[in-house]
């Protein structure tokens, strides 16, 4: 074997083995309840210098802004999907705000080393359809969200995921 790969494989050993402070796992609900809060003190807890998983063939409903800042070193593994609910009227009043592009913002992330990997199982449901009747039923509406952004970071890395029907964009 030749050094380079030599190498190669110590490096990514090195990366696999990763050793994080800690580890939040967070269970959803299972009730239809808002997960938003378990979601928030898991990154309260662990998103500086941890690992937080949203478990596989979970579905972690999303009744209210996710404002997800001040991370350091953290890995998100987003296995499971989140449900955003399709309460109109909250998220018009509670998004983060965008004024220039008439955007909200449901779910943000800022900080630094940051890396989300949906491992090609996770999945953001906006569920936009309840914004395309909505729209179409009265024109524009102001203030139409996104489910997941990154803003205001230094090296993130977002991969392996899927976003569905977000009720912009």
């Amino acid at each position: 074997m030749k050094p380079f790969n030599i190498l190669l494989l110590v490096g990514a050993a090195l990366a696999a083995s990763q050793n994080w402070n800690k580890t939040c796992i967070i269970a959803a609900s299972n009730d239809g309840s808002d997960d938003a809060p378990s979601i928030r003190q898991a990154f309260k807890d662990c998103g500086q210098n941890g690992n937080i998983v949203f478990q596989e063939n979970a579905t972690y409903n999303i009744q209210t802004t996710l404002q997800l800042h001040n991370l350091s070193n953290v890995q998100v593994d987003l296995k499971g999907t989140l449900l955003f609910s399709t309460d109109v009227r909250y998220w018009i009043q509670h998004g983060s705000y965008y004024y220039f592009q008439n955007i909200s913002i449901a779910m943000e992330f800022s900080g630094q080393d940051i890396t989300i990997d949906g491992h090609d199982t996770g999945v953001i449901d906006g569920q936009g359809q309840v914004w395309y009747d909505l729209a179409l039923a009265i024109g524009g509406v102001y203030g139409r969200p996104i489910p997941f952004c990154l803003r205001n970071v230094q090296n993130a890395v977002a991969k392996n995921f899927k976003i569905l029907q977000s009720g912009k964009w």
